[in-house]
Protein backbone atom coordinates (compact mmCIF):
# COMPACT_ATOMS: atom_id res chain seq x y z
CA UNK A 1 0.00 0.00 0.00
CA UNK A 2 1.64 3.18 -0.79
CA UNK A 3 1.53 6.49 1.07
CA UNK A 4 -1.23 7.83 -0.28
CA UNK A 5 -3.54 4.96 0.81
CA UNK A 6 -2.17 4.87 3.92
CA UNK A 7 -2.34 8.48 4.92
CA UNK A 8 -5.37 9.65 3.24
CA UNK A 9 -8.88 8.92 4.96
CA UNK A 10 -10.61 8.75 1.31
CA UNK A 11 -9.70 5.23 0.77
CA UNK A 12 -10.43 3.88 3.74
CA UNK A 13 -14.03 5.25 3.46
CA UNK A 14 -14.11 4.09 -0.52
CA UNK A 15 -13.12 0.54 0.63
CA UNK A 16 -15.28 0.08 3.65
CA UNK A 17 -12.13 -0.19 5.95
CA UNK A 18 -10.57 -3.33 4.10
CA UNK A 19 -7.97 -1.52 1.91
CA UNK A 20 -7.51 -1.74 -1.26
CA UNK A 21 -5.17 -4.42 -1.52
CA UNK A 22 -8.87 -5.87 -0.86
CA UNK A 23 -10.49 -4.73 -3.95
CA UNK A 24 -6.97 -5.65 -6.10
CA UNK A 25 -7.95 -9.60 -5.67
CA UNK A 26 -11.49 -9.58 -5.72
CA UNK A 27 -11.07 -7.60 -9.47
CA UNK A 28 -7.44 -9.24 -10.52
CA UNK A 29 -6.09 -6.50 -9.88
CA UNK A 30 -2.00 -7.18 -9.70
CA UNK A 31 -0.68 -5.47 -6.33
CA UNK A 32 2.74 -4.55 -9.01
CA UNK A 33 -0.01 -2.38 -10.63
CA UNK A 34 0.89 0.74 -10.43
CA UNK A 35 -0.59 4.17 -11.65
CA UNK A 36 2.01 4.55 -14.74
CA UNK A 37 0.95 1.12 -16.07
CA UNK A 38 -2.30 1.55 -16.42
CA UNK A 39 -2.32 4.85 -19.24
CA UNK A 40 -0.96 4.78 -23.38
CA UNK A 41 2.69 5.16 -22.72
CA UNK A 42 3.12 8.17 -25.08
CA UNK A 43 5.59 11.26 -24.72
CA UNK A 44 2.14 13.32 -25.75
CA UNK A 45 -0.26 10.87 -23.68
CA UNK A 46 1.92 11.35 -20.85
CA UNK A 47 2.60 15.52 -21.21
CA UNK A 48 -1.36 15.20 -21.33
CA UNK A 49 -2.22 13.56 -17.93
CA UNK A 50 0.84 15.86 -16.24
CA UNK A 51 -1.27 18.97 -17.28
CA UNK A 52 -3.80 18.04 -16.02
CA UNK A 53 -2.71 16.23 -12.70
CA UNK A 54 -0.43 19.81 -12.30
CA UNK A 55 -3.31 22.49 -12.75
CA UNK A 56 -6.09 20.43 -10.61
CA UNK A 57 -8.13 22.57 -8.53
CA UNK A 58 -11.65 21.57 -6.88
CA UNK A 59 -12.96 24.22 -7.64
CA UNK A 60 -11.77 25.10 -11.18
CA UNK A 61 -12.56 21.62 -12.58
CA UNK A 62 -15.81 19.91 -13.44
CA UNK A 63 -16.54 16.75 -14.33
CA UNK A 64 -18.76 16.05 -17.23
CA UNK A 65 -20.15 12.46 -17.41
CA UNK A 66 -21.42 10.44 -20.03
CA UNK A 67 -23.60 7.29 -20.93
CA UNK A 68 -20.06 5.07 -20.59
CA UNK A 69 -20.20 4.46 -16.51
CA UNK A 70 -23.92 3.80 -17.14
CA UNK A 71 -23.21 0.62 -18.51
CA UNK A 72 -21.93 -1.18 -15.57
CA UNK A 73 -25.49 -0.04 -13.77
CA UNK A 74 -27.25 -2.48 -16.32
CA UNK A 75 -28.33 0.38 -18.62
CA UNK A 76 -29.61 -0.57 -22.22
CA UNK A 77 -27.08 1.47 -24.70
CA UNK A 78 -28.39 3.36 -27.30
CA UNK A 79 -30.01 0.70 -29.80
CA UNK A 80 -30.95 -1.14 -26.73
CA UNK A 81 -32.99 1.32 -25.31
CA UNK A 82 -34.77 1.99 -29.24
CA UNK A 83 -35.68 -1.87 -29.22
CA UNK A 84 -36.83 -1.90 -25.62
CA UNK A 85 -38.74 1.13 -25.83
CA UNK A 86 -40.55 0.31 -29.39
CA UNK A 87 -41.71 -3.01 -27.18
CA UNK A 88 -42.80 -1.07 -24.40
CA UNK A 89 -44.77 1.51 -26.28
CA UNK A 90 -45.93 -1.18 -28.51
CA UNK A 91 -45.23 0.58 -31.69
CA UNK A 92 -44.11 -1.59 -34.41
CA UNK A 93 -42.22 -0.90 -38.17
CA UNK A 94 -40.15 2.13 -37.13
CA UNK A 95 -37.54 2.36 -39.57
CA UNK A 96 -34.20 3.66 -38.30
CA UNK A 97 -32.95 6.93 -39.66
CA UNK A 98 -28.87 6.85 -40.62
CA UNK A 99 -26.04 9.08 -40.99
CA UNK A 100 -24.04 9.32 -44.41
CA UNK A 101 -21.09 7.13 -42.63
CA UNK A 102 -24.24 4.20 -42.52
CA UNK A 103 -24.26 4.63 -38.36
CA UNK A 104 -27.75 4.96 -37.23
CA UNK A 105 -29.08 8.81 -36.15
CA UNK A 106 -30.86 8.23 -33.20
CA UNK A 107 -32.35 11.62 -32.96
CA UNK A 108 -33.96 11.02 -35.80
CA UNK A 109 -34.90 7.51 -35.10
CA UNK A 110 -36.31 8.60 -31.76
CA UNK A 111 -38.63 11.31 -33.64
CA UNK A 112 -40.09 9.21 -35.51
CA UNK A 113 -40.83 6.67 -32.77
CA UNK A 114 -42.46 9.39 -30.73
CA UNK A 115 -44.68 10.79 -33.86
CA UNK A 116 -45.83 7.41 -33.82
CA UNK A 117 -46.87 7.15 -30.19
CA UNK A 118 -50.32 9.14 -29.38
CA UNK A 119 -49.88 9.80 -25.60
CA UNK A 120 -46.87 11.54 -25.89
CA UNK A 121 -46.20 11.98 -22.03
CA UNK A 122 -46.51 8.20 -21.89
CA UNK A 123 -43.44 8.29 -24.27
CA UNK A 124 -41.10 9.68 -21.63
CA UNK A 125 -42.69 7.49 -18.73
CA UNK A 126 -41.65 4.19 -20.63
CA UNK A 127 -38.27 5.81 -21.80
CA UNK A 128 -37.30 6.22 -18.20
CA UNK A 129 -38.58 3.04 -17.02
CA UNK A 130 -36.57 1.28 -19.45
CA UNK A 131 -33.61 3.24 -18.46
CA UNK A 132 -33.84 2.22 -14.92
CA UNK A 133 -30.65 0.48 -13.46
CA UNK A 134 -30.87 -3.29 -13.05
CA UNK A 135 -27.63 -4.26 -11.35
CA UNK A 136 -27.18 -1.64 -9.33
CA UNK A 137 -27.91 2.17 -8.21
CA UNK A 138 -24.16 3.40 -8.56
CA UNK A 139 -20.86 2.01 -8.81
CA UNK A 140 -17.51 2.78 -7.44
CA UNK A 141 -16.85 5.32 -10.13
CA UNK A 142 -19.81 7.37 -8.75
CA UNK A 143 -18.57 7.08 -5.03
CA UNK A 144 -15.06 8.01 -5.78
CA UNK A 145 -16.28 10.77 -8.52
CA UNK A 146 -18.46 12.31 -5.70
CA UNK A 147 -15.61 12.74 -3.18
CA UNK A 148 -13.16 14.31 -5.60
CA UNK A 149 -15.51 17.05 -6.97
CA UNK A 150 -18.52 19.18 -5.99
CA UNK A 151 -19.92 20.02 -9.39
CA UNK A 152 -21.21 17.74 -12.43
CA UNK A 153 -22.37 18.19 -15.58
CA UNK A 154 -23.97 15.10 -17.26
CA UNK A 155 -26.28 13.83 -20.82
CA UNK A 156 -27.37 10.95 -19.32
CA UNK A 157 -31.19 10.93 -17.53
CA UNK A 158 -30.14 8.35 -14.89
CA UNK A 159 -29.86 9.47 -11.37
CA UNK A 160 -26.42 7.67 -9.96
CA UNK A 161 -23.89 10.77 -9.12
CA UNK A 162 -26.89 11.39 -6.78
CA UNK A 163 -27.03 8.05 -5.39
CA UNK A 164 -23.68 8.44 -4.57
CA UNK A 165 -23.71 11.81 -3.44
CA UNK A 166 -26.39 11.10 -0.83
CA UNK A 167 -24.47 8.30 0.90
CA UNK A 168 -21.37 10.13 0.37
CA UNK A 169 -22.60 12.96 1.87
CA UNK A 170 -25.76 12.76 3.72
CA UNK A 171 -25.46 16.04 5.59
CA UNK A 172 -25.03 18.07 2.31
CA UNK A 173 -27.78 18.84 0.00
CA UNK A 174 -27.02 18.53 -3.70
CA UNK A 175 -28.87 20.90 -6.00
CA UNK A 176 -30.21 19.57 -9.22
CA UNK A 177 -30.75 21.81 -12.17
CA UNK A 178 -32.05 21.37 -15.60
CA UNK A 179 -30.18 22.34 -18.40
CA UNK A 180 -28.19 25.40 -17.07
CA UNK A 181 -26.78 25.99 -13.37
CA UNK A 182 -28.18 29.59 -14.26
CA UNK A 183 -24.65 31.15 -13.68
CA UNK A 184 -21.19 29.54 -12.53
CA UNK A 185 -21.97 30.70 -9.02
CA UNK A 186 -24.34 27.87 -7.88
CA UNK A 187 -22.77 25.18 -9.52
CA UNK A 188 -21.06 24.45 -6.11
CA UNK A 189 -22.89 20.99 -4.67
CA UNK A 190 -24.93 20.99 -8.07
CA UNK A 191 -25.70 18.58 -10.59
CA UNK A 192 -26.72 19.75 -14.07
CA UNK A 193 -28.89 17.09 -15.75
CA UNK A 194 -27.79 18.63 -19.38
CA UNK A 195 -30.57 17.05 -21.76
CA UNK A 196 -32.99 16.52 -19.19
CA UNK A 197 -34.22 13.62 -16.49
CA UNK A 198 -37.34 11.90 -15.45
CA UNK A 199 -38.09 14.33 -12.38
CA UNK A 200 -39.42 16.68 -15.10
CA UNK A 201 -40.63 14.25 -16.89
CA UNK A 202 -38.71 15.07 -20.63
CA UNK A 203 -35.48 14.73 -22.17
CA UNK A 204 -33.62 16.12 -25.02
CA UNK A 205 -33.31 12.74 -27.44
CA UNK A 206 -35.31 13.36 -30.37
CA UNK A 207 -33.98 15.75 -33.10
CA UNK A 208 -36.74 18.25 -32.75
CA UNK A 209 -35.53 18.57 -29.21
CA UNK A 210 -31.82 18.85 -30.36
CA UNK A 211 -33.16 21.14 -33.03
CA UNK A 212 -34.27 23.44 -30.04
CA UNK A 213 -32.00 23.39 -27.42
CA UNK A 214 -28.77 23.94 -29.85
CA UNK A 215 -29.96 26.83 -32.16
CA UNK A 216 -27.26 28.43 -33.27
CA UNK A 217 -26.13 24.71 -34.34
CA UNK A 218 -29.40 23.88 -36.22
CA UNK A 219 -30.40 27.08 -37.37
CA UNK A 220 -33.89 27.07 -36.37
CA UNK A 221 -35.94 28.65 -33.62
CA UNK A 222 -35.35 27.71 -30.34
CA UNK A 223 -33.45 28.64 -26.99
CA UNK A 224 -30.19 28.79 -26.29
CA UNK A 225 -30.26 27.80 -23.07
CA UNK A 226 -28.31 24.71 -22.86
CA UNK A 227 -25.30 27.05 -25.21
CA UNK A 228 -25.04 29.60 -22.98
CA UNK A 229 -23.97 27.35 -20.07
CA UNK A 230 -21.85 25.56 -21.93
CA UNK A 231 -20.34 28.64 -22.87
CA UNK A 232 -20.03 30.06 -19.67
CA UNK A 233 -18.39 26.23 -18.50
CA UNK A 234 -15.73 25.72 -21.42
CA UNK A 235 -14.94 29.84 -20.76
CA UNK A 236 -14.64 29.97 -17.31
CA UNK A 237 -14.06 26.74 -15.82
CA UNK A 238 -11.52 23.32 -16.76
CA UNK A 239 -13.59 20.23 -17.93
CA UNK A 240 -13.02 16.56 -17.81
CA UNK A 241 -15.11 14.22 -20.23
CA UNK A 242 -15.59 11.06 -18.67
CA UNK A 243 -17.44 8.39 -20.34
CA UNK A 244 -18.11 10.54 -23.59
CA UNK A 245 -17.34 9.62 -26.90
CA UNK A 246 -18.83 12.92 -29.02
CA UNK A 247 -21.16 11.30 -31.00
CA UNK A 248 -23.66 13.52 -30.42
CA UNK A 249 -23.03 15.79 -33.24
CA UNK A 250 -24.93 18.91 -31.67
CA UNK A 251 -22.01 19.19 -29.10
CA UNK A 252 -19.82 18.18 -31.08
CA UNK A 253 -20.29 21.28 -33.28
CA UNK A 254 -21.23 23.57 -30.63
CA UNK A 255 -17.72 23.07 -28.95
CA UNK A 256 -15.91 23.14 -32.15
CA UNK A 257 -18.12 26.42 -32.81
CA UNK A 258 -16.55 27.84 -29.61
CA UNK A 259 -13.89 26.99 -30.05
CA UNK A 260 -13.07 28.69 -33.07
CA UNK A 261 -15.31 31.75 -31.73
CA UNK A 262 -14.12 32.57 -28.24
CA UNK A 263 -10.76 32.92 -26.42
CA UNK A 264 -10.94 29.68 -24.07
CA UNK A 265 -8.38 30.43 -20.90
CA UNK A 266 -8.22 26.55 -19.81
CA UNK A 267 -7.55 23.12 -21.32
CA UNK A 268 -10.13 20.84 -20.93
CA UNK A 269 -9.33 17.05 -20.96
CA UNK A 270 -10.97 13.63 -22.15
CA UNK A 271 -10.26 10.52 -20.76
CA UNK A 272 -10.09 7.43 -23.02
CA UNK A 273 -9.69 3.76 -23.64
CA UNK A 274 -7.20 2.76 -26.37
CA UNK A 275 -10.71 0.63 -27.16
CA UNK A 276 -12.27 3.73 -28.14
CA UNK A 277 -12.99 4.40 -32.03
CA UNK A 278 -11.32 7.18 -32.92
CA UNK A 279 -8.26 6.29 -30.83
CA UNK A 280 -8.74 2.74 -32.77
CA UNK A 281 -8.79 5.06 -35.86
CA UNK A 282 -5.77 6.91 -35.23
CA UNK A 283 -3.60 3.84 -34.39
CA UNK A 284 -4.68 2.37 -38.06
CA UNK A 285 -3.64 5.44 -39.55
CA UNK A 286 -0.22 5.33 -37.94
CA UNK A 287 0.47 1.71 -38.02
CA UNK A 288 0.35 1.76 -41.98
CA UNK A 289 2.34 4.87 -42.19
CA UNK A 290 4.96 3.07 -40.23
CA UNK A 291 4.60 -0.22 -42.06
CA UNK A 292 5.07 2.53 -45.31
CA UNK A 293 8.16 3.76 -43.65
CA UNK A 294 6.25 7.41 -43.45
CA UNK A 295 7.81 7.87 -40.17
CA UNK A 296 7.28 11.79 -40.38
CA UNK A 297 3.50 11.20 -41.07
CA UNK A 298 2.81 8.72 -38.09
CA UNK A 299 4.59 11.50 -35.81
CA UNK A 300 1.90 13.74 -37.06
CA UNK A 301 -1.08 11.80 -36.86
CA UNK A 302 -0.36 11.16 -32.93
CA UNK A 303 0.75 14.72 -32.29
CA UNK A 304 -2.49 16.24 -33.81
CA UNK A 305 -4.71 13.41 -32.07
CA UNK A 306 -2.94 14.52 -28.37
CA UNK A 307 -2.66 18.26 -29.36
CA UNK A 308 -6.87 17.75 -28.83
CA UNK A 309 -9.81 19.18 -31.22
CA UNK A 310 -11.49 22.16 -29.17
CA UNK A 311 -9.09 22.65 -26.94
CA UNK A 312 -10.09 19.28 -25.20
CA UNK A 313 -6.76 17.16 -24.57
CA UNK A 314 -6.77 13.42 -24.83
CA UNK A 315 -5.82 11.18 -21.54
CA UNK A 316 -5.72 7.37 -22.81
CA UNK A 317 -5.28 4.45 -20.74
CA UNK A 318 -5.07 1.08 -21.73
CA UNK A 319 -8.39 -0.75 -22.61
CA UNK A 320 -7.49 -3.92 -19.87
CA UNK A 321 -7.57 -1.28 -16.76
CA UNK A 322 -10.76 0.53 -16.84
CA UNK A 323 -10.29 1.40 -13.30
CA UNK A 324 -7.81 4.19 -14.91
CA UNK A 325 -10.56 6.93 -14.21
CA UNK A 326 -10.84 5.78 -10.07
CA UNK A 327 -7.43 5.46 -10.06
CA UNK A 328 -6.78 9.66 -11.80
CA UNK A 329 -8.63 10.42 -8.77
CA UNK A 330 -6.97 9.10 -6.49
CA UNK A 331 -4.10 10.72 -8.29
CA UNK A 332 -5.94 14.11 -8.09
CA UNK A 333 -7.29 13.74 -3.95
CA UNK A 334 -3.16 13.58 -4.03
CA UNK A 335 -2.94 16.94 -5.43
CA UNK A 336 -5.43 18.54 -3.34
CA UNK A 337 -6.57 16.51 -0.65
CA UNK A 338 -10.35 16.30 0.61
CA UNK A 339 -10.97 16.12 3.84
CA UNK A 340 -13.39 13.09 4.75
CA UNK A 341 -14.75 11.82 7.89
CA UNK A 342 -14.24 8.09 8.03
CA UNK A 343 -17.49 6.15 8.32
CA UNK A 344 -19.62 3.01 6.66
CA UNK A 345 -20.72 2.84 2.95
CA UNK A 346 -22.61 0.03 1.04
CA UNK A 347 -20.72 -1.71 -1.41
CA UNK A 348 -20.93 -1.01 -4.74
CA UNK A 349 -19.22 -3.06 -7.96
CA UNK A 350 -16.19 -1.20 -9.87
CA UNK A 351 -17.22 0.52 -12.33
CA UNK A 352 -15.97 0.05 -16.44
CA UNK A 353 -16.19 2.62 -18.60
Amino acid sequence: MNDLECKNPFFELLTCGKGLNYYRNIYNIPNYMKFDDLYVNDPRNISNLKDLTDSFAKDLFVPFIGAGPSTTLGEPNWSDLFDQLCKALNVKNVRKSKLSNGTVDYPKTFSRLFNKNLDKNRFYEKLFEVIEPKKTSATWFHKRLVQVFDSYITTNYDSPIEEAFIDVHPKRNLKKQYFSCYGLNNISNCIVYLHGHKDINFCIIKSDDYDYFYPSISKKPGIPIVEDFLTKVFTERSVIFIGFSFKDKYIEEFLRSLNLSTQLRYSHYWIISESAEIYKEIDEKVKKHMKRGENFEADNELNNFYNGKMNIKPIVYKDKWDIFPQRLFEKLVETNPVAIKPGVISAMPESSL
